[in-house]
């Protein structure tokens, strides 16, 4: 597994930013979390979200 970094951040005038760290396999499996999450999010925040890949963290298991 692999962790991968991605950044989320609001669309209001009061901006909040914070990071998420998702656990998966393969780049499109840690994409698509990220897009579920987004919808989540977006549900729970009201309004637009933002996310920017940041990277990948490989663990040694």
């Amino acid at each position: 597994m692999k962790q991968y970094l991605f950044s989320f951040e609001t669309d209001h005038p009061k901006r909040l930013t914070w990071k998420e760290t998702i656990l998966a396999g393969g780049m499109m499996e840690a994409f698509l979390k990220a897009k579920q999450l987004v919808k989540q999010y977006a549900q729970e925040k009201g309004g637009l979200i933002r996310v920017e890949y940041i990277g990948v963290r490989y663990l040694n298991n």
